[in-house]
């Protein structure tokens, strides 16, 4: 029986916890392209962990992303998240490559990086675009401050969101015991 390798960050390749071993290579990418990995939400340990281990290469981080999608190819049940966890760590093994110094042509960086294929759009497109925009815009003159216009009083404040969200939550939960509540009393019946 062959004995399971170590990875780093203390994480066997048998039996792995794919969500924490992807957590580990994008933070791993973090400290090595800060501008490449905008927020992180998950676990603040983790990522204490992994600010305060020695960083790894891009070749060698850009390999564990490479087993890890192997992992997941051969062993995560749900193909929806396979499908996902498979091109997320696709595009992190191309942004890793690109760090070690392999070079891409455009084209390929974005099939690669964001799974399409880019095309060529006509500029007549992009005409036929802004004349829908400046028809269904309010006012006149300029369709760029015209768009911003329209748009400004659709933001929300950062400070709000998170409150926000949290009614939404709690109404979500009120509606879902009701309406159980409802299932269950006619169940009843």
């Amino acid at each position: 029986m062959r004995a399971e390798r170590q990875l780093p960050w203390g994480v066997m390749r048998r039996g792995v916890n794919v969500g924490v071993r992807y957590l580990e290579v994008v933070l791993g990418l973090r400290r090595l392209a800060p501008g490449l990995v905008p927020a992180y939400v998950g676990p603040p340990a983790l990522a204490r962990r992994i600010d305060e281990s020695a960083p790894l290469a891009a070749v060698e981080l850009r390999e564990h992303a490479r087993e890890l999608r192997e992992v997941v190819e051969h062993g995560e049940p749900d193909a929806a998240r396979r499908r996902w966890l498979s091109a997320q760590l696709g595009a992190l093994e191309t942004a890793l490559g690109w760090l070690s110094g392999e070079s891409f042509g455009y084209r390929e960086l974005v099939e690669r990086c964001h799974g399409v294929q880019p095309t060529v759009v006509p500029e007549e497109q992009f005409a036929d675009a802004h004349r829908l925009l400046d028809a269904s815009l309010p006012g006149g003159g300029d369709v760029r401050r015209r768009y911003q216009e329209w748009s400004l009083p659709q933001l929300v404040a950062p400070q709000l969101v998170l409150p926000g969200i949290e009614a939404l939550a709690s109404e979500l939960q009120r509606r879902t015991e009701e309406h159980s509540a409802c299932r269950v009393a006619r169940a009843s019946h």
